[in-house]
């Protein structure tokens, strides 16, 4: 009894109209608004500071990758950190520097950089799809870790 005074009757739903007609308008932007000029200039600052970011630390993994093919891995290593210091999104620079770290058998860090990877692209990509060829060099990358940790059934499941 208390329940039918109290429900909704959710089939009414279907047959509502509004009575005001919907219209596609443009935003209402705010003129001459010193607080919305100043955050579009912060917006418009902070996609040039990304940009020239990308810049320098696209500048870094080619002298990463040409000291690393010399082999002064520990060189390498510092030129990827520079260039992650910049862009912490730039998932190849971690790729890369995690091979540095193998060369020279530091596979904590190695591991380490390849998780980063793998995490990222699981979260934000929604699996290793996306960018399949970085995936599977992380992968790669880690089971090569993982072997130097000793850790044998981890390694088998990333080659697997």
């Amino acid at each position: 009894m208390f329940y039918k005074k109290t429900s909704t009757n959710y089939k009414k739903w279907d047959c509502f109209e509004s009575s005001e007609e919907e219209e596609d308008t443009d935003p209402v932007l705010p003129k001459n608004d010193p607080a919305f000029k100043a955050m579009e200039a912060d917006i418009n600052d902070r996609k040039k500071r990304r940009q020239r970011d990308y810049k320098e630390a696209t500048v870094f993994k080619e002298k990463g990758n040409d000291v690393i093919k010399k082999g002064l891995y520990k060189s390498a290593i510092k030129y990827y950190s520079d260039g992650i210091e910049l862009r912490k999104d730039y998932l190849v620079l971690y790729t890369n520097r995690a091979l540095a770290y193998n060369k020279i058998e530091k596979y904590q860090e190695s591991f380490d950089d390849c998780f980063k990877v793998l995490e990222y692209c699981e979260i934000f990509d929604d699996g290793y799809d996306k960018q399949k060829d970085l995936c599977f060099k992380a992968l790669l990358r880690r089971c090569v870790a993982l072997r130097g940790l000793k850790d044998y059934e981890l390694a088998l499941k990333d080659l697997e």
